[in-house]
């Protein structure tokens, strides 16, 4: 065994092989004496997102369809709203999310959208489903009791 070091020569007019991933980054030559030195004016990652202003029609619409929801579920009647009442009520919701700074990015807004009208187009549709069942028990109860 012995102790020498073996280096690997570069032989004229071979290239040293290049390591994977991103190129380091070249330096940049200090500044002559008297010289500006150049500086970079863009700022680097994300821009912040602009806030989004909400629409008080479209909160108004879903404000209504909820409360007719809960018409279906309680059978009470006097909890829905009409058009102008749902837009009432939804500008003061706005004043109240841009009082307290309140955001919803696009991602999760989109999602609470996606969810809000699911419910209003099925919730009506699950509560019809769900008295009719209870109705046939009960009528399958009285003609066999």
């Amino acid at each position: 065994m012995s102790d020498e070091v073996v280096i690997p020569s570069i032989e004229e007019g071979e290239q040293p092989k290049r390591k994977r991933g991103r190129p380091a980054k070249v330096k940049e030559a200090p500044p002559v004496d008297g010289a500006q030195p150049i500086i970079d004016e863009k700022k680097r990652g994300r821009k912040p997102k602009k806030k989004e202003e909400m629409d008080p029609k479209f909160l108004g619409r879903q404000l209504v369809g909820l409360h007719l929801i809960a018409v279906k579920l309680t059978h009470i009647p006097e909890i829905a709203i009409d058009g102008e009442e749902g837009e009432l009520l939804a500008e003061g919701i706005i004043g109240v999310i841009k009082e307290y700074d309140i955001s919803v990015n696009g991602k999760t807004g989109a999602w609470l959208g996606l969810i809000g009208a699911a419910a209003m187009v099925y919730a009506p549709r699950a509560v019809v489903i769900a008295e009719k069942r209870k109705q046939t028990l009960v009528n399958h109860e009285t003609t066999q009791g």
